[in-house]
């Protein structure tokens, strides 16, 4: 198991490497840049838009800037924001941490309401219950979140005179508060997982229902709880354990939309911002991490198949 972990550790390194090269190539080699936005809001002159150019080095070849950054990057520093001069790891310990917890209450709530879901979905098979539950995740996964988070907020207003809390309180202030606020987004947010997990839960229920070992259980006398927890689970959730680490990047890029409409300000609405203006430092920290997270989450994914059936090696 330790050379397994060493082999994917040594695998996501790779991925970081090409990564940094994808997302610093694909920025650069866009038209335009942070110089030109502010000529267009401040009225730069030409020659005052090169001064600033070579004063930010973007009048740098790429490939040399490219060099100069991930030769930052290995000590830690990821540069300093274009647009207020913040230092890059500043911004990103500041909203991320947002951003993780919006994710992760919105990855609690889709796996505890989407895996039950299949469940009995799978066991009521072909029953109206089953039917209904079917349409109610095909209508949930295919909902858009921003469509989703906008009926949230405009029609309880307008039918009830109630809207969600829209001024966001750090945990650290006030943790009731904080929850109070984050639940509505995260639900939103998970609303989409939790149809996919239910789906993929039902089909790996029902296929596992039907293999050789499950009906000599059943021919022994084993049934109910004890045979969907014992015999049908453990097996049936590998493929459902594998989505959830998927599921990582869906709530991540998820929450680039819900945050906007909750006026969260987490990673997503800085990524947004940094976007509309080219602040390239920023996008570049921001991705660089996103990866990280997706990366590990895959890697501690991977490693939990044995818990969830000890005859897995690797």
């Amino acid at each position: 198991m330790g050379a397994y972990i060493v082999n994917r550790l040594w695998t996501g390194l790779i991925t970081l490497f090409l990564v940094t090269f994808l997302v610093f190539g694909l920025l650069n080699l866009l038209p335009g840049d942070i110089v030109g936005t502010l000529m267009g809001d401040q009225g730069y002159t030409q020659a005052e838009a090169n001064k600033i150019r070579h004063e930010l080095g973007l009048d740098k070849p790429i490939a040399t800037r490219y060099v100069l950054w991930v030769g930052a990057l290995s000590h830690g520093d990821f540069g300093q924001s274009l647009v207020n001069g913040r230092p890059v790891s500043k911004i990103i310990r500041t909203s991320f941490p947002v951003s993780i917890e919006l994710a992760f209450i919105a990855l609690i709530i889709s796996s505890a309401v989407g895996i039950p879901f299949g469940v009995y979905s799978a066991i009521r098979q072909d029953a109206w219950d089953d039917y209904a539950a079917r349409l109610v995740s095909i209508v949930g996964y295919s909902t858009p979140a921003f469509w989703l988070g906008t009926v949230v907020i405009v029609f309880p207003a307008i039918w009830w005179g109630w809207v969600p809390p829209l001024f966001f309180v750090h945990i650290e202030d006030d943790p009731i508060g904080n929850l109070g606020f984050m639940i509505v987004p995260a639900l939103v947010l998970a609303a989409g997982a939790a149809a996919r997990n239910a789906r993929l839960t039902r089909s790996q229920v029902l296929e596992t229902l039907r293999e050789d070992y499950v009906r000599t259980a059943r021919a022994k006398g084993i049934t109910g709880v004890s045979l969907i927890s014992r015999h049908v689970l453990r097996n049936a959730l590998l493929p459902v354990i594998t989505q959830l680490g998927g599921s990582v990047i869906f709530l991540i890029s998820g929450a680039v939309v819900v945050e906007t409409i909750f006026s969260i300000p987490g990673i997503g609405t800085t990524l947004l911002s940094a976007i509309q203006h080219r602040d390239y430092p920023v996008i570049s920290g921001v991705d660089l991490v996103i990866a990280v997270l997706v990366i590990g989450s895959h890697i501690l994914i991977d490693l939990s198949y044995k818990i969830a059936d000890p005859r897995v090696t690797y």
